[in-house]
């Protein structure tokens, strides 16, 4: 997930780079050959921060924090997080593992991300958003977090298997649950600030849950990442989290505008193949794509809304969400003549606090 960017950042620039899946590692270091057994966590590039002796790929049947390691599910720049058996719930669970290299800042960073994303989680109480059971550190060097286990697929997923446009009926739903699953997250003085599918898990029952909590900042500060390290995923990141100034709630309605885009339109609102920092540049300096000139039969509402959501100038866009929940639910109504169930819950839910 980090990104050594200049700054400020004026016009796209060719630099070396790592991709995770969307998220993407710009370095203007010299990198170094992947190490065997980080299988998926390398880059397409075939580059990886050098690592130390402590193992990054735990075998299964090792012991960490009181859970029976199973398999490997994911990997990124902070950590890498295996499926297990904790022994002490007696359940199924996942355990995030900070990674180690040899580079001591390095190390203290990805640790010091897992400890505040269990901080983070352990304050947030909401049925969409992933349960945090506990988080410590194993070692000087080495932190981990012990997380509910959502046997599901992630909305990025479901979008490669669903290609295309998606509909009013089957997109809003969807973003109401999560616009209130941030809502949760924003009542508790935190920007989630790397919204996106992949961190989207639809569970086997149907509950949508809003995971990955590593780069969570409290609203109104600035990340607590080094000055010359810029932390995001391209494709969703606000101009000012870009521009490294503060962020708070208008960020992650910055990312589920884009994310709204790209359900609406089968693509995301800004590309640059290969060129990361030219999809940061697109972000910070280029105009809003249209949902209405990409598709004509799209309500002028929903266009409307989605591109005032990306709204450069973060004073532009709603100002809470949940004003991006109301007007959500008012453009659903509008076309099918009925609340979504979604949001009936959200006010039934509200009127009892």
């Amino acid at each position: 997930m980090p990104a050594i960017l200049p700054a400020p950042l004026e016009s796209p620039q060719t630099l070396p780079s790592q991709s995770e899946g969307d998220t993407t590692i710009l370095a203007s270091s010299a990198t170094r050959p992947v190490p065997e057994g980080l299988g998926a966590a390398a880059s397409a590039s075939g580059t990886w921060p050098e690592l130390g002796a402590y193992e990054n790929d735990l075998a299964a049947g090792t012991l960490v924090a009181g859970c029976r390691i199973e398999r490997r599910v994911a990997a990124g720049g902070m950590g890498v997080v295996y499926r297990a058996f904790d022994l002490r719930l007696g359940r199924r669970v996942a355990i995030k593992i900070s990674l180690r290299s040899n580079d001591a800042e390095q190390t203290q960073l990805a640790m010091r991300s897992v400890l505040a994303e269990g901080r983070a989680l352990g304050r947030i109480h909401n049925p969409g958003v992933s349960t945090a059971f506990r988080s410590g550190t194993l070692d000087p060097a080495t932190a981990y977090l012990v997380l509910e286990w959502i046997d599901g697929k992630t909305l990025k997923q479901l979008l490669r298997e669903a290609p295309g446009a998606w509909d009013m009926w089957a997109a809003l739903p969807i973003l109401i649950r999560l616009a209130i699953a941030l809502q949760s997250v924003h009542d508790q003085g935190f920007v989630h600030r790397d919204v996106k599918p992949e961190n989207v898990m639809q569970a086997a029952s149907g509950q949508l849950k809003l995971i990955d909590f590593g780069l969570a900042t409290p609203i109104g500060q600035q990340s607590n990442e080094p000055s010359n390290v810029f932390f995001a995923t391209p494709a969703y990141a606000a101009p000012e989290a870009i521009r490294g100034l503060p962020v708070d709630e208008r960020t992650d309605i910055y990312a589920l505008g884009c994310m709204a885009f790209e359900m609406f339109a089968g693509r995301k609102p800004f590309s640059a193949k290969g060129s990361p920092v030219a999809v940061l540049h697109q972000h910070v300096h280029e105009a809003r794509p249209s949902l209405a000139s990409h598709d004509a039969t799209i309500a002028p509402e929903l266009s409307a809304f989605v591109a005032r959501m990306m709204a450069r100038n973060a004073n532009d866009r709603p100002r809470s969400m949940a004003q991006v929940i109301e007007t959500l639910a008012w453009l659903y109504r509008e076309e099918y003549g009925k609340w979504p169930a979604a949001y009936r819950e959200y006010r039934s839910h509200r009127a009892t606090q």
